[in-house]
C-alpha cells in the first residue's frame, strides 16, 4: 500500500471513527474479571476446613446492606466496587496511527484486513474491601490479596488477554458496625489499579478498498 492510499484510508477511517456512536464493554468486562479473581479465594476455619469466600459488587454501604438483607451471605465476604477513572499518560499512544489485525471470515471463507485507531490507555480503580467477624479469617484473606499481585495480577477479558492490574494502597483494618444491630464487623480495603485501554471502532478493508465497519469482536492489539 502507497503512502497515498495509507493516507486516504487513514483520513476516512478518522472520519468513521468520529462519528461511530458504539461502546464497549470494557468497564463491566474488568470489573467480572476482577470479582473473578476475588470469588477464587478461600480460609481455613476453625475446623480446619477451607471455606470458600464470596466476592459481590458495591460500596460499603451497599455490602453493609447485602450483608443485613440476604441470609446466605457468611462472612467474611469480599466486596468490590469501582472508584475514579484516569487517562494514563505514560502508556497513551499517537491516535491517528493505523493498527492493523487480521480475522478469519467465516461467512467469506478466507482472510479479512481490519484497521482501528490506537485504543485510548486508561486506568479503572477500583476499591476491594474483606469483610469478617474475625480476625484470623481476614488475616488469611489479606495474605492472598497481596500474594495474587506479585507485583501484578494478570485479567483476561474478551478483548484484552493480558490486562494489568496493581495492588497500590492498602489500610489497615477498622470496625463498622451492621445496621441497627450491635454486631460489628472487621473491614480491611485494599486500592486498586487496572491498567487498560478503551477500544476504538474496528473497520474491514473490503476487497475492492472499501471500508465498512466490522461488527465482530476480537482481542486488541495494544501494540503500534
Amino acid at each position: 500500500m502507497d503512502d497515498i492510499s495509507k493516507s486516504g484510508i487513514t483520513k476516512k477511517v478518522i472520519e468513521m471513527s468520529n462519528t461511530w456512536r458504539g461502546v464497549s464493554d470494557i468497564h463491566k468486562q474488568t470489573l467480572t474479571a476482577l470479582i473473578g479473581v476475588f470469588n477464587k479465594l478461600s480460609y481455613i476455619d476453625e475446623e480446619n476446613k477451607i471455606v470458600d469466600v464470596r466476592c459481590i459488587y458495591g460500596g460499603p454501604e451497599r455490602a453493609i446492606a447485602r450483608i443485613n438483607a440476604e441470609n446466605n451471605i457468611i462472612l467474611p465476604v469480599i466486596s468490590v466496587v469501582p472508584k475514579a477513572r484516569e487517562n494514563s499518560e505514560d502508556r497513551r499512544k499517537f491516535s491517528p496511527v493505523l493498527q492493523n489485525n487480521t480475522y478469519w471470515s467465516h461467512t467469506k471463507q478466507r482472510a479479512v484486513r481490519l484497521v482501528n485507531l490506537a485504543p485510548k490507555a486508561m486506568n479503572l480503580n477500583y476499591e476491594v474491601n474483606v469483610w469478617g467477624k474475625y480476625l484470623s479469617n481476614v488475616n488469611q484473606l489479606t495474605e492472598q490479596c497481596r500474594r495474587i499481585f506479585n507485583p501484578a495480577m494478570t485479567l483476561e477479558t474478551p478483548l484484552h488477554d493480558q490486562t494489568q492490574a496493581f495492588l497500590t494502597k492498602e489500610e489497615n483494618g477498622y470496625q463498622v458496625k451492621l445496621g441497627d444491630s450491635d454486631d460489628r464487623v472487621i473491614v480491611k480495603k485494599f486500592l486498586v489499579k487496572v491498567e487498560t485501554y478503551i477500544p476504538t471502532p474496528m473497520f474491514m478493508i473490503t476487497s475492492t478498498g472499501e471500508i465498512e465497519e466490522f461488527h465482530g469482536e476480537i482481542k486488541i492489539d495494544t501494540e503500534l
